[in-house]
């Protein structure tokens, strides 16, 4: 076939280059046929990544953009297959990733008229993207600056210092043209080019951020600050755009006026801990000395569902939630202040005004309390297996990613290495694409060994991630395989009988064998006690090929054993 231009997609093409982008995620189709090869061919730098399954491509480009801090293309065909990546657009727009969905479609009169492979696709993401939008087919000037807008306003919505996903939505009439995108450099700004109203191919916009913090702006709420008494900053599950260096010199001044506090998923120097334990161990005069006049809230979600309720039971008397984003987050239903700033400087400058005052008793008790919070010591169980791994993880900087559901809060319970980065899902904290997403990411950081701690509903669900291109000897998987999604039935408030337990947990027989090592991985098993010391040691070490152990377990167990850490917790006046 003798190779034509197709504006759209070379606009398209140009302005991805022009914005960075070159980390793209390909899904097999003929209606996107075009666009995939405009991507591979011409893309200047672009790293392709072929994927099959629309659903796993959408979590492994999101676990690519999580490791890179950079945005990524997941191009695919019309009609369901644009439907498949709606979890992982969902769990984008709620971690704020940036995700460029090229979808391609069929003209709008086609629509609706019994075509194969067609569904109303401008708009199927809803309010989970930042910015949606249909290409038109152009055949004027002007028509040709409205496509090019269209695309600056998409990729600039997702590469905003608030990112998140976007839609493209790109009609093509004949898949089998093929194409040649323009040079770039002959129409930057600035050119010889001046067309009217902007109507340069290849055109690309581009926004400035500039924003200062300084002392004057913060002197109101040092004055108000000093004023309370028990202080806690609380901080969330480190979003995709914060500032790594706000997470790794949270500043000292800070620590020594608040009781600074937040789960493993904060990556932060502050005072880790299981939350849930914490609150455990505290009898009524505990909880009421632990209840802060100001709490200062910061980053993404909490895992701790007994912190949501205890600080809605015993609310401060001010909540301020430091964000860049303007989004009115009210989680604990006390909020007083939302402090829309860059999360690093605005903390920086808190800390100089409140450098040189006296330490805090109330964040000096507390934290004691929390130093003194013993680890489980289950028999063996998911609980048992979780803690041995943690225990044996390797000194240098690894990756922990952690599943939904029981696996990530199993987690929680366990001191964990400083030099230790944890992720989880906790956009909308569902089980699909767990697996996915850590496979993803532990390609763009393969100098780092990745361990994936992952249940088996949410395993099985996302099987088809162990057959992925790329997986690296640098990956360890643990699968729990309790035959159950055990975690409803440790729900205090869900009773079931047999049969419903039957279909709420989703019993089964299934193993992971015979499709891990099919796929090429190293396949381990742990079925008691004895094996585990043995197996865990072998498991974390060197490795030519990905690794994948499976602990059989009882559901059973481990909900016992879960039950007696609490109990074993909780103060002696409340047993």
């Amino acid at each position: 076939m003798i190779p034509m231009e197709d504006p759209v997609i070379s606009e398209l093409v140009a302005l991805l280059q022009a914005h960075g982008v070159c980390d793209v995620v390909l899904c097999p189709g003929s209606r996107n046929a075009p666009l995939v090869h405009a991507l591979s061919h011409q893309l200047a730098g672009a790293t392709c990544h072929s994927i099959i399954d629309e659903r796993s491509a959408g979590f492994y480009a999101l676990g690519l953009a999580l490791a890179t801090h950079r945005a990524v293309v997941v191009c695919c065909t019309s009609g369901t297959a644009v439907a498949n990546l709606h979890p992982a657009v969902a769990e984008a727009y709620y971690q704020g990733v940036p995700l460029i969905i090229l979808s391609a479609d069929r003209p709008e009169r086609w629509i609706g008229q019994w075509a194969g492979q067609t569904l109303p696709q401008p708009g199927l993401f809803g309010s989970l993207v930042r910015k949606a939008v249909h290409l038109p087919e152009p055949h004027t000037e002007e028509e040709r600056w409205y496509c090019n807008r269209l695309i600056n306003e998409a990729l600039l919505a997702a590469l905003a210092p608030l990112p998140g996903p976007v839609q493209i939505n790109v009609p093509i009439s004949d898949p089998g043209v093929s194409l040649l995108p323009p040079t770039l450099a002959e129409h930057t700004p600035g050119s010889s080019d001046r067309r009217p109203i902007g109507m340069q191919p290849g055109r690309c916009i581009q926004q400035l951020y500039p924003c200062r913090i300084d002392a004057q702006a913060v002197e109101p709420l040092l004055q108000r600050l000093v004023t309370f008494e028990r202080k806690m900053i609380l901080v969330g599950q480190e979003s995709w755009s914060a500032a790594t260096s706000t997470r790794k010199t949270f500043p000292q001044s800070l620590r020594e006026q608040f009781l600074c506090i937040g789960e493993s998923l904060s990556n932060s120097p502050v005072s880790i801990c299981s939350l849930d334990a914490l609150l455990a161990s505290l009898s009524e005069a505990d909880r009421r000395a632990l209840q802060p006049d100001l709490l200062i809230t910061l980053g993404g979600h909490i895992v701790s569902n007994k912190m949501k309720q205890y600080l809605r039971t015993y609310p401060p008397r001010e909540t301020w939630h430091l964000s860049p984003d303007s989004t009115v987050v009210d989680l604990f239903c006390s909020l007083t202040e939302q402090i829309i700033a860059p999360i690093g400087p605005f903390l920086d400058t808190l800390a100089h005004g409140l450098a040189g005052l006296a330490s805090s008793p109330y964040a000096r008790h507390w934290r004691e309390r929390i130093d003194q919070l013993p680890s489980p010591t289950p028999r063996y169980s998911s609980l048992a297996v979780v803690g041995s791994l943690l225990s044996h993880l390797p000194e240098e900087l690894c990756v922990l990613h952690l599943a939904n559901s029981s696996s990530v809060r199993y987690a929680e319970l366990f001191r964990k290495p400083r030099r230790l980065l944890t992720l989880c899902n906790r956009g909308t904290s569902g089980i699909d694409g767990s697996l996915s997403t850590a496979l993803g990411f532990a390609r763009q950081r393969a100098e780092e060994r990745h361990f994936i701690v992952i249940g088996d509903l949410s395993f099985f669900y996302d099987l088809n991630a162990l057959g992925l291109p790329e997986v690296g000897s640098n990956v360890r998987v643990l699968l729990l395989n309790n035959q159950r999604g055990s975690i409803f039935q440790s729900l205090p408030t869900l009773e079931m009988d047999r049969l419903a337990q039957r279909y709420i947990t989703a019993e089964h027989q299934l193993q992971a064998q015979g499709w891990a090592e099919s796929c090429g991985w190293e396949y381990l098993s742990v079925h008691e006690a004895s094996e585990l010391e043995e197996t865990i040691t072998y498991f974390v070490g060197p490795a030519e090929r990905p690794r994948l152990l499976e602990a059989f377990v009882s559901s059973e167990d481990e909900i016992a054993e879960l039950q007696t850490y609490f109990k074993q917790l909780q103060p002696r006046e409340e047993l």
